[in-house]
């Protein structure tokens, strides 16, 4: 899984170059954990000493820790970064390691710079040199390894973790498979060596930047064949009623796409909150949360709640369970139904472990201003007063009370009076509310323009002027790295 080298100061790569170290490079991969959870001193990718005396720069984990570090050892100092980041069964995740060339040693995944390390690799030798994928985390599997001979952006090391093609200069970019098949690097055969015959996908499909994304699996809805499960919602406002059982054991680890939702039989204004969880009765752990609005829920149609970015964060042989909370105080019974995908999944879709999260939460969805005359924007009214980390908008919630009208809602960053619109969101009314609902926008383009520490401010226009009443709004998100 390695080869040694007498050349100091430079990487061995796929196309038998060298990288010199004191040069900006960027490594790049895909990875998966397996089924078990790894537990000991782990190397995940090293290069330099494999020996550990002499220097080397490595991705590995604390003993018995399930993590990952970025660390280098220059012969005399072992340093590593204080952030780790921590994989989760089964789910997939991109890394890189990033040097600038002068002093900036980047830990990034997910497109996030999780931690930099200052070192001037000029100043490190590597007299004898391994370049190896795996090490002892037989139960990893590798999709994907790049290296490049520049210091990628995060925006292209975004958009490469989408591509099999390389976005840049490529010194090295190679499909993989399990560790166990990676055999050598070597100058002369100037590509992998791989041994053994692949049984089944072990990575996403990354597809060339711009194709739809898109699965050969079947689509399946839980309970089958059935209504869906009744739910009674609790009589007190945003309280949650009991969990109810969706499915008692899943046969295979599911991709939540979404829910579908039948309210009360009420005329009346249900803002709502649906948490899907696992786990044994009276244990239940929220894997994500759907949001929606009915103006009307006497014949609510067509009631479709989509992910935008499906759940990969359910397992096999989990009991699913939902329960619900909602603004009004009616306990009419609900049925709620799930659609999902069995792994291992076949295409190009992109998932997440992460939960969909709302602003606000378990609370009623915010009023906006509305515009003097038609078609002029309102003030901005703040939705968020600071994110607690980077996020990613996929979707919102619109809830409009008003006569046939088209709409518009800028959703902005910024401090007040210094917004900057980063997303604009169209919408129509019919006035016909006993079809409407649930009033859930998704965005087909997740909206990632919204760092840490951020003021969400948001702002409507109209073709009609109707005063104040006119639009109530809810946003839907997932907290970075996904």
């Amino acid at each position: 899984m390695a080869v040694a080298l007498s050349t100091t100061n430079e990487f061995l790569l796929r196309d038998g170059s060298y990288l010199d170290t004191t040069a900006a490079f960027t490594i790049t991969g895909w990875a998966n954990q397996g089924a078990t959870t790894p537990t000991g001193f782990r190397t995940y990718y090293n290069y330099g000493d494999g020996a550990g005396s002499d220097a080397y720069l490595y991705l590995g984990s604390d003993t018995n820790a399930n993590n990952l570090r970025l660390a280098y050892w220059d012969g005399v100092d072992y340093v590593q970064t204080a952030t780790a980041f921590s994989p989760v069964v089964g789910m997939y995740f991109y890394w890189a390691m990033r040097y600038d060339g002068a002093s900036a040693f980047d830990f990034i995944i997910n497109g996030l710079v999780l931690e930099t390390l200052t070192v001037d690799l000029s100043a490190i030798t590597f007299p004898t040199t391994d370049d190896s994928v795996g090490g002892s985390w037989v139960d990893f599997s590798f999709a994907l390894i790049g290296v490049f001979q520049s210091h990628l952006t995060l925006t292209q090391i975004t958009a490469q973790s989408q591509s099999q093609i390389p976005l840049s200069t490529a010194l090295a970019f190679t499909p993989l498979a399990f560790a166990a098949d990676l055999d050598d690097v070597t100058a002369n055969g100037e590509d992998w060596g791989l041994s053994g015959t692949l049984t089944a996908a072990t990575g996403p499909s990354l597809a060339a930047i711009g194709d739809y994304p898109y699965t050969t699996n079947p689509l399946f809805s839980a309970p089958p064949a059935a209504s869906g499960v009744t739910v009674t919602p609790n009589a007190g406002s945003w309280a949650n009623s009991a969990w109810v059982t969706l499915v008692a054991t899943t046969d295979a680890a599911w991709i939540l796409t979404g829910l579908v939702v039948r309210p009360d039989n009420t005329n009346a204004n249900e803002q709502f909150e649906i948490d899907v969880g696992v786990g044994a009765a009276a244990s239940e752990v929220v894997v994500t949360t759907f949001r929606g609005t009915f103006l009307t829920t006497t014949t609510a149609s067509p009631g479709i709640l989509p992910a935008p970015i499906p759940l990969d964060n359910i397992g096999v042989g989990v009991r699913v369970a939902v329960r619900m909370r909602k603004q009004n105080a009616s306990t009419n019974t609900w049925t709620v139904g799930a659609q999902y995908y069995k792994k291992p999944l076949v295409g190009n879709l992109l998932t997440s472990a992460k939960p969909q999260k709302s602003y606000p939460s378990s609370a009623t969805d915010v009023l906006l201003t509305a515009g003097a005359t038609a078609w002029a924007s309102s003030t901005y009214t703040e939705l968020v007063e600071s994110t607690a980390t980077a996020i990613v908008l996929v979707g919102m919630v619109i809830d409009i009370l008003s006569l046939n009208s088209g709409w518009e809602v800028d959703l902005a960053i910024g401090t007040a009076g210094n917004e900057v619109v980063i997303q604009t969101v169209r919408a129509y009314h019919t006035g016909i509310q006993a079809t409407d609902g649930p009033n859930f926008v998704p965005f087909r383009r997740p909206c990632d323009s919204i760092p840490a520490a951020s003021r969400i401010a948001a702002r409507t226009r109209s073709q009609i002027a109707i005063g104040t009443r006119q639009m109530y709004v809810a946003l839907v998100y997932l907290e970075k790295p996904l």
